[in-house]
């Protein structure tokens, strides 16, 4: 009885295993990574209170696109597992995370060499469908965040362009590289080599927003997967999120 017990479960778990490991193939293994600066849309609210002043900045949001293609046919069959009746569907993977490094050059040089800072930030999403479409990700570094590092030694703001920025995308599940993209730079070595010389107090963790924080969040909703709610990372690091103390019990 035993036996056949656990027969039963190592086949269960076989089962899973193989439909994780075909997940990780669910798309293709390159993603398309494209820059875009843009100021934040307005929304007109009609008969409500005028702010000023308003204090513009003088630098644009930088707007990272994500573009991948799912493989079509991708499919896992509806299957129950186990003595708890837990039911698998296919057809889409869920709890993929994207996350985005991206190195800034500033006005500043020290040594001869520029002064650069690291931005970074993640979006995990419920689930993407295998439809074999294109699909689009895209997360946005603030434009006063980036006017906060864009300070020449005149003290003045500079007006940076796409050209300042390398980003790196990588799409994971479970801790597992499903595809990398770059833009501005050739590769992770390239990109690794640059991020050695930045200094550690100008490494700014969750400086890329995912686009439910930002005023896109209700642009059109239904065109994007859907995003989860931002949550704390298990090395204790916090992204995206208000701190611990703030936090209701």
């Amino acid at each position: 009885m035993f036996f056949r017990v656990m027969t039963a479960a190592v086949s269960v778990m076989l089962m899973i295993s193989a439909v994780m490991a075909k997940e990780v193939r669910f798309i293709n293994d390159r993603l398309d990574v494209e820059l875009q600066e843009s100021d934040a849309p307005q929304v007109d609210y009609k008969k409500s209170v005028s702010f000023t002043p308003r204090n513009e900045p003088d630098n644009k949001w930088l707007v990272i696109r994500v573009e991948f293609e799912t493989k079509k046919g991708f499919s896992v069959p509806v299957m129950e597992a186990g003595k708890r009746g837990r039911v698998f569907f296919g057809g889409s993977v869920d709890d993929i995370v994207l996350s985005i490094r991206v190195l800034m050059d500033t006005p500043v040089k020290r040594n001869q060499r520029t002064v650069r800072v690291l931005f970074t930030g993640s979006t995990e999403f419920y689930s993407i469908r295998c439809d074999g479409k294109k699909h689009l990700a895209v997360m946005f570094i603030p434009a006063k965040l980036i006017d906060r590092y864009a300070v020449s030694s005149d003290g003045n703001v500079k007006r940076l362009s796409k050209n300042d920025f390398a980003v790196e995308a990588v799409m994971s599940r479970s801790g597992t590289v499903i595809a990398r993209g770059y833009r501005n730079v050739k590769g992770i070595r390239d990109f690794e080599e640059m991020l050695r010389e930045v200094p550690e107090n100008l490494k700014i963790v969750g400086g890329v927003f995912p686009r439910s924080r930002t005023p896109w969040a209700w642009a059109d909703f239904d065109g994007f997967d859907l995003e989860k709610e931002p949550l704390p990372r298990m090395d204790g690091i916090v992204e995206n999120t208000v701190p611990a103390e703030a936090q209701p019990d």
